[in-house]
This record gives structure tokens, sequence and C-alpha cells, in this order.
């Protein structure tokens, strides 16, 4: 029996769901490269089947049981080490804000087939407390990059200052080229606003 943890609200189960929904499409060869990734606590909890894909991309990242490595400081090394994949799922947990490049540049550099993204928007905001502001405009137009998104979470939260705010985001995008309207049915049912049998993973406090 695995524990659930949360991560400034969103369990790891949920984060786990969205991962493993993106894995089931992909091929078993695929790597999951989990760039930013730190101490890699949200990385650990995965299902076994799972961790042993994941690729850690952090100056500060160690090879763990969990994940036994190897571990790269960045991506061009794991570039250099690896070349580039012909297939990836990138996976960005609460990346830096503000001026911070490193999400936009994977993206870039790795051209994912999909990227699992938790990160956060306020509105107005061209970049909140996690994602840079280039990635932000990204998420914004996905299209533009030949992304879209497939799936979707969120946390709202009342504050003095709003109610009812999305704050809190978590997303699954996929390369709209491989899509057609079946496969967006399938992957998307079992997600709220994509199925109206599930019920959102959201808070108000």
């Amino acid at each position: 029996m695995s524990i659930v943890h949360s991560y400034s609200g969103f369990s790891s189960f949920t984060i786990s769901a969205f991962i493993q929904r993106a894995v089931q499409r992909t091929d078993q060869s695929v790597p999951i490269i989990s760039v930013g990734a730190g101490t890699a606590e949200i990385e650990r909890d995965l299902p076994p089947n799972v961790r042993q894909r994941i690729v850690l991309v952090d100056p500060v990242s160690e090879p763990s049981s969990e994940i036994p490595g190897p571990v790269y400081s960045t991506v061009s090394n794991y570039l250099k080490k690896n070349g580039k994949p012909e297939s990836c799922v990138l996976l960005l947990i609460w990346p830096s804000p503000e001026d911070s490049t490193y999400d936009i540049e994977a993206v870039e550099q790795l051209d994912p087939d999909d990227i699992i993204v938790y990160y956060e928007n306020p509105p107005g905001w061209n970049s909140g407390a996690a994602g840079g502001r280039l990635f932000h405009q990204f998420l914004g137009n996905p299209q533009a990059r030949g992304y879209e998104l497939l799936a979707n979470e969120w946390h709202q939260y009342r504050t003095e200052r709003s109610w009812g705010t999305k704050y809190l985001k978590l997303e699954w995008l996929v390369k709209t080229a491989l899509l057609d309207e079946n496969s967006r049915k399938h992957y998307q049912h079992g997600f709220y606003g994509f199925d109206n049998n599930t019920e959102p993973d959201c808070v108000v406090m």
C-alpha cells in the first residue's frame, strides 16, 4: 500500500496519475526526463515501473535506491552523453520563476512528445511562484509550438484579494500531430473537465 503525500495541495496520487497516463501513451523505452528535479521527492513517490524510466536533471539531484541514476546537471550534459532522444516525456515540477529559462530551454532542446508540468500562474501575472516568463508564454499558447493541452487540474484559493482564482495548475501537453479524435477521448477519459464522472482535485482555503 503506497502512502499518499501532498505537494503544495496536489496529492502524489494525482501527480502520479498524470505521469502514468503520459507513460501509457508512449513506448516502454521512452525516457521520462525530469528537469529541475531537485531532491526528486515527487519522482520517488512514483510506482516502480515508472521510476525505472526517470532521468533526473538538476545540479543538486543525486542517485538513490528508488531512482538509481544516472543523474545529469543540465539538459545539455544529458544530450552530450546520450544524444537527442527520438521521443521523451518532459517532467517539470515547480520550475523556477521570473527570469528563469531552463524550463522553456528544456522544451526547445528535448522537443518532447509529452510535457507534464506543475506550476503556478496567478491571473494578470507574466509568471508566478513557479515557471519562468517565457515558459508561461508558451503555456498560454502551446499551439504556436505544435502542442495542445490534453488534460489539466487546478487548485482554487480564497484569500482577501480573490475568490475562486485558479493558481496552482497541473497540465499534460502533447504534440498535436500525435493525436486524433479517438486518442484524445481515450486519454482524456477520467480527467475532470473532460469526463463528467470525475471531480476536480481542488481545495478552497
